[in-house]
């Protein structure tokens, strides 16, 4: 039956053509062999020859150079028998003639050593050291039959000077060697030796060479007339390893080599070898040794190729002609394979790439529809997000935002459930969106799974979601998808888990939509926060607008009533004239209201360095006790008019570390507030007690109280309980803000407790104790302290207004002062340049802003004339007095020399207590 394909003679012409490839491969590969095990063989035995060659020619140089070693010793020997006992300079020139470092390569130096008898050491040592070497000695000392000692070696560097006065025969190798030198009158070389010259140093190995020195004339022809006219031996210490750096082993180094000591017992020891990186490839090969025989040692070389050699001994190696036979077998085999397979081939090829192209065309057919219900539905999912972030922005608060964000998430990428749970504790319960109804235990299931699940920082899939919730096994259960839902970069405002049915998974299409979701949410939520925030910030800005007007007409009224009492009072006085009563009555009203005007403008100056946190304190030991009974006996005749009780427990001896003027405003705030607050016939109880490492002190009233709402807010600055036009109480709101503040500046707390209105108050400042009972100063000195004789009771005032001038002046005559008047600085540099140091007051109040020259410059000037006039003692005590009392004030007046500062209005209690101090203290320097 015929074939009308062909098929059958296509297969047979197959069939022959490849065994002829498999033939033509096979002999390819015998001949290669071949060629290889030829080309090996001949490359060993080159490599061999070479190396032995090498080998043979470095034990040559080595032969050489000790021979040049020996002969340079003979020399040192010939010396002296050429001048019967050489001195020391003479071996000297000797040993520079021989050029060692250039002509002798490896030689550590060439000495004479002395043979002894045990009774001619001293003489030797006194000898040695008379020639300057005063710490000569032969050593080590022991006791011995026979003695030697190096006495000439050169060059004599601070390496040789170590061996020199060194018993050579003290130790087992040398006196062998040097034995066998004198007994045979020949060279004799010792073994491996550790030089006395590498003392302190890493030991290397080293050998000696000697050769003996007989007396001049004396019979040598035996053993024991050699011993007899021995006079020492002429040496040389060498190390085999700088031997061997000075030879010449040629550009290419191809060998490896050791270099042994074969002793008589048949063991070898090290005299040099190459790194040992050179040996690493060595294992397993057998190396070339050359016996070097010489001075009655045996030393042998022993040399292997070095890992450097293959590039010398191998310039066209065994493996290339392995390689190309092989290459050009296969290349012979691929092109008579080929040949034989072609039509086959391409048969086989016509009719796979048919069905190829058959499948593709359905293939592609089916893709396009599935991409075209892909984009359809992508289409619809864009609609829906963009709808979903529109309507986000747009929702009242940010509970509704995220219900509505969870919800259209779940539709989006067509989940069963998605759990939201809020992001902060106590941000509520976690809600719950669905898209069948569940019963009520399989939604708490759900939840309480939630609350379990890892909160991601990027959107992904929760690993092993069911391990430990309602899924239906470890590792089973739907899918779980964790989006953390988080503005801008804040943290996250909560954590929506979208789940799937069982056997349904999330897609990265899915997992696009929902950060693309996040995005717009995000974004819409910070537009609507922005605008939520703007709103409020407006408000707040009217509400502050508000305050301020409510501020700016209390501090008008507060300051404006207590100068209309002082305005009318003036006129009455004016119009009366002086009646004694009527001119008293009038004095205290203004007294009292100047008081309250000047108080309500520190409140204020006080308030500014607090909201800058420039409000300093001057700590120092402070009993509370003292501090509560001033205030109470200053406002106890206030009490009294009120008709309260006022009621002060305070025992001595309560101190803590803190500013006595602040504490005392403490006080007085709080004392103030009590009786403006308590009506008449009611009490007010101010006590001072420990309650363990903390000093409490509570002041409380039976008076108005506190509503509860007020409670939380009392220590706010201008917190009032009425601000309106018909409020019984004045004052600016700001002695219980001052209060707190002073008070956490000593590291303290105060509280307010009230039951409400009607029902009085009662406030606490708790202040860490001091332990001890402290002494301090008190807080105002009587004028006692300023007592002396009368140049010391004398002042002088500097100030351009006349009224404060004439003012502080009064009040100092008063208590008994001397006091010298000036309105201008050079008014007053002028009276004290003209009157000698004995005639100057005691101290200098001066005023800082005065027209033309101010403060700071009176004392720059002062200054100049004591040092011009060169007055012995102390510097005139200055004192400024000034408005401006603020930190930054205080420490330049500090730093430009004045001893201390008197803030305007001038208080007299103040005025003298720093007039007391002020003649002890130095100004700053």
């Amino acid at each position: 039956m015929t074939d009308p394909t062909g098929i059958s003679g296509i297969a047979s012409s197959s069939r022959m053509g490849k065994a002829i490839a498999v033939l033509a491969l096979g002999l390819g590969l015998v001949v290669t062999a071949a060629v290889w095990t030829t080309e090996t063989q001949r490359l060993a035995a080159r490599r061999d020859a070479l190396i032995l060659e090498r080998t043979g020619a470095l034990a040559a140089q080595i032969r050489q150079r000790l021979v040049a070693y020996e002969i340079a010793l003979r020399g040192g020997a010939s010396l002296f028998a050429a001048t019967d006992n050489p001195s020391r300079g003479q071996w000297r020139a000797y040993v520079s003639a021989l050029a060692l470092d250039s002509d002798y390569p490896g030689i550590q130096g060439v000495a004479f050593a002395v043979r002894l008898a045990p009774e001619q050491v001293g003489a030797l040592e006194r000898s040695v050291r008379d020639e300057g070497f005063a710490d000569f000695k032969v050593w080590p000392a022991a006791d011995r039959q026979a003695e030697s000692a190096i006495v000439y070696i050169e060059p004599l560097d601070a390496i040789n000077l170590r061996a020199l006065g060194y018993d050579m025969s003290s130790n087992a190798v040398r006196r062998e060697a040097m034995q066998a030198s004198r007994d045979s009158g020949k060279a004799v070389l010792t073994g491996p030796v550790t030089l006395v010259q590498d003392a302190g140093d890493a030991p290397r190995a080293a050998v000696l060479l000697y050769v003996p020195l007989y007396r001049h004339g004396a019979p040598i022809d035996s053993t024991q007339s050699r011993s007899r006219a021995l006079l020492g031996w002429v040496y040389a210490p060498f190390r085999p390893g700088d031997l061997m750096a000075s030879l010449d082993r040629g550009a290419e180094a191809i060998l490896a080599v050791r270099l042994l000591d074969a002793a008589p017992d048949g063991t070898d020891r090290l005299l040099f070898a190459d790194a040992s990186e050179h040996f690493a490839h060595t294992t397993g090969m057998t190396p070339v040794r050359v016996p070097i025989e010489f001075a009655g040692r045996r030393w042998q070389l022993e040399a292997f190729p070095s890992a450097g050699a293959a590039s010398v001994l191998e310039r066209r190696r065994p493996w290339e002609y392995l390689a190309g036979g092989v290459l050009i077998s296969l290349l012979l085999f691929g092109v008579v394979w080929s040949m034989a397979t072609t039509r086959d081939r391409a048969h086989a090829l016509a009719l796979s790439m048919t069905q190829a192209l058959r499948r593709a065309n359905e293939a592609l057919d089916q893709r396009v529809a599935e991409r075209t219900a892909e984009l359809v539905a992508a289409n619809e999912r864009l609609r829906a997000l963009a709808e979903a972030g529109v309507v986000i922005g747009g929702l009242p608060d940010s509970g509704a935002r995220l219900d509505h964000l969870a919800e259209q998430a779940r539709r989006l990428v067509d989940c069963d459930c998605a759990v939201l749970v809020p992001g902060a504790p106590g941000g509520g319960a976690p809600s719950l969106k669905v898209a069948r109804p569940l019963t009520q235990a399989r939604r708490a299931e759900l939840v309480a799974a939630a609350e379990k699940w890892p909160r991601p920082e990027l959107p992904g899939l929760v690993l092993l979601p069911w391990s430990d919730g309602p899924g239906p096994g470890p590792g089973g259960g739907p899918e779980v998808l964790a989006v953390p839902i988080r503005v801008a970069n804040d943290a996250p405002r909560g954590y929506l888990y979208l789940a799937h049915e069982a056997g349904r998974h999330f897609s990265p299409e899915d997992l696009a939509i929902v950060r693309q979701l996040m995005l717009l949410a995000a974004a819409a939520v910070a537009t609507a926060e922005a605008a939520e925030e703007e709103r409020r910030a407006r408000l707040e800005a009217e509400a502050a607008n508000r305050s301020k007007d409510r501020f700016l007409a209390i501090v008008s009224h507060e300051l404006r009533t207590p100068l209309h009492a002082i305005l009318g009072w003036l006129g009455v006085v004016e119009r009366r004239g002086d009646r004694g009563e009527s001119l008293q009555r009038a004095l205290a009203v203004i007294r009292r209201n100047a008081e309250s005007q000047n108080l309500l403008i520190d409140d204020l100056l006080d308030l500014a360095r607090v909201e800058q946190g420039k409000l300093q304190i001057d700590r120092e030991p402070v009993d509370l006790g003292e501090i509560v009974d001033v205030v109470c006996e200053s406002q106890r005749q206030v009490a009294r008019d009120r008709r309260v009780t006022l009621e002060a427990s305070a025992p001595r001896g309560s101190f803590v570390l803190g500013d006595s003027l602040r504490l005392q405003q403490v006080v007085g705030n709080l004392l103030g507030n009590a009786l403006k607050f308590t009506p008449a016939a009611g009490r007010i109880a101010v006590s001072l007690r420990r309650e363990g490492a903390r000093q409490v002190i509570e002041v409380t009233d039976d008076g108005q109280g506190i509503e509860p709402a007020m409670l939380g807010r009392l220590f706010e600055p201008f917190r009032q309980g009425d601000t309106t036009s018909r409020r019984r109480y004045g004052g600016l709101g700001l002695g219980l803000a001052l209060v707190r503040h002073i008070v956490e500046l000593h590291g303290g707390q105060v509280s307010a407790h009230s039951e409400g209105e009607g029902h009085g108050a009662s406030f606490t400042v708790s202040l860490p104790r001091l332990d001890g009972s402290v002494p301090r100063p008190s807080a105002v000195l009587p004028l006692a302290a300023f007592d002396g004789p009368a140049p010391e009771r004398k002042l002088m005032i500097v100030d351009d207004h006349a009224d404060a001038r004439e003012a502080v002046a009064g009040l100092l005559q008063d208590e008994g002062c001397t006091v010298i008047e000036f309105d201008s600085v050079d008014a007053a540099l002028a009276w004290l340049a003209a009157r000698p140091k004995t005639e100057w007051p005691a101290i200098v109040l001066c005023d800082i802003e005065m027209p033309g020259r101010d403060g700071y410059e009176f004392l720059d000037d002062l200054r100049a004339l004591e040092a011009q006039r060169g007055d012995a003692g102390e510097p005139l005590p200055v004192v400024a007095i000034t408005a401006h009392a603020g930190a930054a004030d205080r420490s330049r007046i500090a730093s430009r020399g004045f001893v201390d500062l008197v803030p305007k209005p001038v208080r007299l209690e103040r005025l003298l207590r720093l007039i007391g101090e002020a003649p002890g203290r130095r100004p700053a320097s």
